[in-house]
């Protein structure tokens, strides 16, 4: 099962709670050797499944959620449903 997250924070939460799990569960012993950066937790949130957002998506999304905002003279329409933001962040969607 995907997980679907949408925060960067939350994302950040979730991935800094599985590391301290695994440092408690001794899978990760030597911390000088994880240097990895964004692409370590990008590798570890495909690695479990985890579906999230780059910023790319969220700009899709923003120019989506803006454009649809100012044909309706607003600076923004916000979309709430989590499963249609999804699909509007993902690079194959045509809107």
């Amino acid at each position: 099962m995907k997980s679907y997250l949408f925060s960067p924070l939350l994302l950040a939460h979730v991935v800094a709670k599985r590391i301290m799990e695994d440092i408690e569960q001794k899978r990760l012993t030597n911390l000088h050797d994880v240097k990895s950066g964004s692409q370590g937790l990008i590798d570890l949130a495909n690695s479990r499944q985890i579906r999230f957002v780059s910023y790319n998506d969220w700009k899709r999304l923003d120019a989506y959620e803006t454009n649809l905002g100012l044909s309706k003279g607003k600076p923004r329409e916000k979309i709430l449903d989590v499963h249609k933001m999804i699909e509007l962040s993902s690079p194959t969607t045509k809107h």
